[in-house]
């Protein structure tokens, strides 16, 4: 509301009544929601699109590499549900899937990343739980995050900090830049 906001006995407008004193920006990865619900309502224009090959082509980003591992998940019994980014696998089923066959998926991760810093993004909090236990039994540096952890803070500092072969498992946390600011699934921020 500007800086008189600040001074004491400032009583905020009633809605539809305001005019505002700033502009607002809005950075996005994901600019073309899947739900048919659009970012236009909420900002006016578009002023730059930047599409991610072409950060690639640019040196700004690295090409996608794929790599199909030797783990058999079955998804075509899951139900899909809705989410903030559209039509989604429902967690809770990703995770009854996941759960039974964690141990060969951290060894995947241990042949295929033994010496890099990698981030696994998983369905629940007790799955990055369990992803994170595996692999620190199979040698590799690894903790995890979830908006239930008190001490993210620390544990995010320590990874950024760690060398090759840390790991760091999270369910629905790290969605933007982990340098600047954070946001989680349910709308809180956390800048690092």
């Amino acid at each position: 509301y500007g800086a008189e906001s600040l001074n004491e006995g400032w009583i905020k407008p009633e809605d539809g009544t305001y005019t505002p004193k700033a502009t607002i920006i809005g950075t996005t990865a994901t600019p073309d929601l899947g739900n048919k619900r659009s970012l236009g309502a909420i900002y006016q224009k578009f002023t730059d699109r930047y599409y991610y090959l072409n950060a690639v082509k640019d040196g700004w980003l690295v090409p996608p590499i794929t790599e199909n591992v030797p783990v058999k998940i079955d998804l075509k019994k899951l139900r899909m549900g809705r989410s903030a980014n559209g039509a989604d696998y429902r967690p809770e089923d990703l995770s009854a899937v996941i759960i039974p066959i964690i141990d060969e998926l951290a060894k995947q991760i241990l042949k295929l990343a033994p010496n890099r810093k990698t981030m696994c993004f998983l369905p629940s909090v007790e799955c990055a739980r369990l992803m994170s236990d595996a692999l620190n039994r199979l040698g590799m540096n690894s903790c995890f995050v979830s908006g239930e952890c008190l001490d993210i803070d620390e544990k995010t500092e320590a990874y950024m900090k760690a060398g090759p072969g840390s790991v760091l498992c999270n369910c629905a946390i790290y969605c933007l830049d982990m340098k600047t600011e954070v946001l989680t699934s349910d709308g809180w921020r956390f800048h690092h």
